[in-house]
């Protein structure tokens, strides 16, 4: 991707952390992790000036949704999605923590804190090294499934 765009991506970061950081920077580490038909994940580190940095994910729309759509075919805007998630999150779903949410030139976006993690099917289907997560996962599974269906509805 182009230095306009990896731009673009780091003006979005910054303006959304900014509020929650105070005055921040970004760092250079900011690199695409995945893109999909209609979004694209970043990785970045930021931290208020003079402060530590953590690192974080920008995932944000690559297609504008058509605001005259009827809503059963608009897909669910990204900062309502990160309500959701944080409904998630209040009743123990596992989940990363939301820290912005909004839209920027027409794009909606959410950035959360950065969970290192292995999410290719086949890698941790097979991968010997995940032997141990493996043996727990439909656990895993069936509890944040059983967290899910805590979720108040009137409160989304």
């Amino acid at each position: 991707m182009g230095d306009d765009h990896t731009e673009a991506v780091r003006d979005m970061a910054t303006d959304a952390l900014a509020p929650v950081l105070g005055p921040g920077t970004v760092d250079t580490g900011l690199h695409p992790l995945t893109s999909g038909a209609s979004r694209q994940s970043w990785v970045f580190e930021a931290g208020p000036e003079g402060g530590p940095a953590r690192r974080y994910v920008l995932q944000r729309e690559m297609i504008r949704p058509d605001p005259a759509a009827p809503p059963e075919e608009r897909s669910l805007a990204m900062p309502a999605q990160a309500g959701l998630i944080e409904a998630a999150d209040r009743v123990g779903v596992p989940v990363a923590r939301t820290v912005a949410a909004g839209g920027r030139d027409g794009l909606g976006y959410i950035v959360a804190d950065y969970v290192d993690g292995e999410a290719l099917p086949p890698k941790v289907l097979r991968d010997p090294d995940l032997e141990t997560a493996r043996s727990g996962l439909t656990s895993d599974c069936a509890a944040a499934l059983a967290a899910i269906h805590r979720i108040d509805p009137a409160g989304l």
